[in-house]
């Protein structure tokens, strides 16, 4: 095999902060999404779909968090709809992984991981949504290799991606290994920017844009403490999944502490019940330690 061609550790450093400064705080168009996702390709080479991973036929299962103000009554609250991504019209502001007009469902593999980035100063209390996707294989585009990734779980998961991508490229020798390692770990770097303007680029191009082929959603480290992993899903696959269970919490910020309050069953509809520990959901419900990648 031909000698990858990449740059350097300090120009791949380089090339980032650049971008960084160009694409900030922008008003983002399909268009505009398509002229980032392609500068960036200039600037570091089209390796970061070498991340992608496609597992075994399993279920997949996600957490989502509202806070309980933002609903307008407790019939509200059993209404499936609510917990899912919002509609276009309410889709105005760009995010990690969307632009205005472009909603995708957001969730998480850990419940403790989606309260963290949902709290808000003076709300305390929430609702905890728990999503399933039936038994089926799906194609991660991983940005779970960044600085940022910190958990052992998840620093083995990124060690596993990281070697699965040189023995596809067949790659065995030290230096071609590294080069493509660096130019990896630089796309979950980009896609991590606390700026969500070329993550969501990336993003819209892969989930709704030109590279839609072939890749289901999007996982990413969180960028709150690099420990979980957080997925991206068009609305097309995102209408196939199942509302499992709400839960109604109580969060305490000075305790970092979560009470459990009520539970209700949203395919039995049974309303809500207290909710006791034997119901409680898993950190990780039925998600496998290895495999998330």
């Amino acid at each position: 095999m031909n000698d990858i061609k990449s740059l350097p550790q300090d120009k791949i450093d380089e090339a980032i902060m650049l971008l960084s400064k160009k694409y900030l705080n922008l008003d983002l168009t399909p268009q505009l999404t398509r002229e980032i996702l392609s500068e960036c390709t200039s600037s570091l080479g089209g390796l970061f779909a070498q991340a992608t991973a496609e597992g075994e036929k399993r279920e997949w299962w996600f957490f989502r968090v509202r806070t309980k103000s933002s609903f307008l009554n407790e019939e509200d609250m059993l209404d499936p709809k609510q917990y899912t991504y919002p509609p276009k019209i309410l889709c105005t502001n760009k995010g990690r992984c969307h632009i205005p007009g472009y909603p995708v469902f957001y969730g998480s593999d850990s419940y403790d991981c989606a309260i963290q980035e949902m709290k808000q100063p003076g709300e305390k209390d929430y609702l905890l949504s728990i999503w399933r996707l039936p038994a089926c294989k799906k194609v991660r585009l991983n940005f779970l290799c960044g600085s940022n990734i910190k958990s052992g779980r998840l620093i083995k998961n990124k060690i596993t991606i990281l070697h699965d991508a040189c023995f596809q490229h067949g790659l065995v020798d030290p230096l071609n290994s590294s080069r493509l390692i660096s130019h990896i770990v630089a796309w979950s770097d980009l896609f991590m920017l606390p700026d969500h303007s070329i993550s969501s680029s990336i993003s819209h191009q892969v989930l709704y844009g030109d590279f839609t082929e072939g890749k289901d959603l999007i996982a990413y480290g969180s960028a709150l403490n690099g420990e979980y992993v957080n997925f991206a899903l068009p609305a097309q696959l995102a209408d196939e999944l199942e509302i499992y269970k709400v839960f109604k919490i109580n969060y305490s910020h000075e305790k970092n502490e979560t009470t459990w309050l009520e539970s209700a069953d949203m395919i039995h509809n049974t309303g809500w019940k207290k909710a006791e520990s034997k119901n409680l959901p898993h950190m990780d419900p039925l998600i496998p330690l290895v495999g998330v990648y």
